[in-house]
């Protein structure tokens, strides 16, 4: 175990995490007060653990940056920092377009930005609007290539106060996304409690939809939050016949959008899209070596790189499987089995 200092209270948290992902590295500045975080974009810099619990123990981690956007501001907060970022040209390294989000909302003539397209979102869920900034934690576009397993936004209140959490999730490879609005009175939410600190809330929810083939729909999740600050810290669990299945956790401090900072952030995970994908497959190749259940998307949903996919893991299910049977176990219909490999979640 590795012992992390809590930087808001001094104390010491156990976390399960490798030796080797406790190598120190260069460190970039930090901001030195941040306030309630009301206005401007900023960068995160931290790591996410995830760690399975059922039908076997499995973990990992990895260092990432996101973006904190404020919708209302982006454009102006990076148009300053082309060649390195942009939201009007894609030949920029880091780009963001509105494009890559709320996927599964169709656009309407009234609400085009997707600042309008949250809020009238959050409304149709909750019965009101935030009245605050839409501020979103996501990664960009890098070098022509998006991914974000999960995409936050956090509706503010005037005064700062978080309101409520949309969840933008997204699977791999059939490029789907799912939204939920976290909020007490919210028609995706089961239960919601305080937790821990007076800001930090919890929310229970039931899966709706699918993201991986190792894990099947009937779970339930738990989430998390608080209002982002100098430090964000989010947790995700998923649950099944209340025992705990899967938690996942995302730790990361503030950074300044400066030139320097960005620059930093942009050497030190050049194709961070492209890196998060890879290190998705790759867990996803240890849980099937470990035999873990696979489930087929429950719509038989196909995309391009679905089959492919399925094509190319369908004579390493047939080597298992006949392995299997050599040992007097039942093997699995292989070509059943690759339909519609994806992503690890």
């Amino acid at each position: 175990l590795l012992k992390l200092e809590c930087r808001e209270c001094g104390g010491m948290e156990s976390i399960g995490v490798s030796r080797e992902s406790s190598v120190k590295r260069r460190q970039p500045l930090r901001l030195s007060a941040m306030g309630s975080l009301t206005g401007g974009t900023l960068v995160y810099d931290g790591r996410v653990w995830h760690k399975r619990f059922k039908p076997c123990v499995h973990g990992f981690n990895y260092a990432l940056f996101m973006f904190l956007l404020d919708l209302d501001t982006v454009h102006e907060a990076l148009g300053g920092f082309w060649p390195a970022c942009s939201t009007s040209s894609p030949w920029a390294i880091a780009h963001f377009s509105e494009e890559d989000h709320l996927k599964d909302i169709p656009k309407t003539k009234r609400h085009r930005n997707l600042a309008e397209r949250i809020r009238a979102l959050v409304l149709s869920r909750t019965g009101k609007s935030p009245s605050g900034p839409i501020k979103l934690l996501t990664n960009l576009s890098y070098f022509g290539y998006c991914f974000n397993p999960v995409s936050f936004y956090f509706c503010l209140n005037d005064d700062g106060t978080l309101y409520c959490v949309v969840a933008e999730v997204s699977n791999t490879p059939w490029g789907e996304m799912h939204t939920y609005v976290l909020h007490p009175d919210s028609k995706d939410v089961k239960s919601m409690r305080k937790a821990g600190k007076p800001y930090t809330k919890r929310y229970a929810f039931e899966k709706t939809f699918h993201v991986s083939p190792f894990m099947d729909m009937e779970h339930t999740y738990e989430f998390s939050f608080h209002s982002p600050k100098e430090t964000l810290q989010i947790n995700t669990s998923m649950f099944k016949d209340e025992q705990k299945w899967f938690s996942a956790t995302l730790r990361m401090n503030a950074m300044e959008l400066t030139w320097l900072n960005l620059a930093y952030l942009l050497l030190y995970y050049p194709f961070l899209t492209v890196y998060i994908q890879m290190i998705i497959h790759w867990e996803a190749l240890k849980l099937w070596r470990k035999k873990v259940p696979f489930h087929p998307h429950p719509e038989g949903t196909k995309s391009s790189a679905s089959v492919i996919i399925g094509w190319i893991m369908t004579p390493f299910f047939w080597f298992r499987n006949a392995n299997d049977e050599g040992r007097g176990g039942k093997g699995k219909d292989p070509k059943n089995e690759a339909k519609g490999k994806c992503a690890f979640s």
